[in-house]
């Protein structure tokens, strides 16, 4: 019997579109603000063992290399599997098993063959720049709305009282703190909604993670 495909839980019900710290809210804001450091790695470590096995592929110095690289691409997916299913909600068909082979070069080899490594290569290829666009929306979203929120608590440390707008002008009159927290109140209650819009990004990348 074949393993269930990549299912994803129910969006946010009831009073959790209304808290902005709801815990599925923070639990997605947590995958989102992970994923650029998770990036960064990815990317760099699955480019420079790609691009060294390849340029060596005609050694027998690169076909190691490129095998090590994809069977460490497949062994990293296995955490990005388990960060999705604890913070994200998602649930993966089983992994394939790894191709078998019975000779040292067959062993040697069957990365190359294996479907899933070379999935998981593009995952990680792919996260940077992904991962910098969902990390960047996360963290301006809520750093805007702590930021309105909060500023007429601690404008009065700032010059003029407030912050600059424009050239010559300071928002600092207590009926413009006030609008800006506000602002605050309303952006906060819009986090859950945002958060999960945008995740969806990441639960799409998440589809080369399953198996097939």
């Amino acid at each position: 019997m074949s393993s269930p495909p990549l299912t994803v839980n129910a969006r946010p019900q009831g009073s959790e579109w209304l808290r902005p710290l709801a815990g599925r809210t923070v639990r997605e804001s947590g995958y989102l603000l992970l994923d650029l450091p998770v990036g960064v790695v990815g990317f760099s470590v699955m480019v420079t063992a790609l691009a060294t096995g390849v340029s060596l592929a005609f050694t027998l110095v690169g076909v190691p290399v490129l095998a090590g690289a994809l069977v460490l691409a497949r062994s990293a997916a296995r955490l990005e599997r388990a960060r999705a299913r604890a913070l994200l909600g998602v649930s993966f068909a089983a992994l394939p098993a790894r191709v078998s082979a019975a000779s040292s070069i067959a062993r040697l080899l069957a990365p190359l063959r294996d479907p899933a490594a070379w999935r998981a290569s593009g995952y990680f290829l792919l996260m940077l720049p992904i991962g910098t666009l969902t990390f960047s929306a996360a963290a301006a979203w809520w750093g805007s709305g702590l930021f309105l929120l909060t500023l007429p608590a601690w404008a009065w440390t700032l010059p003029h009282g407030g912050p600059q707008i424009g050239d010559a002008s300071w928002w600092s009159a207590p009926w413009q703190l006030a609008a800006a927290s506000v602002a605050g109140i309303l952006l906060l209650a819009a986090t859950p909604f945002v958060i999960h819009a945008v995740t969806r990004a990441d639960r799409t990348l998440l589809r080369l993670l399953d198996a097939r």
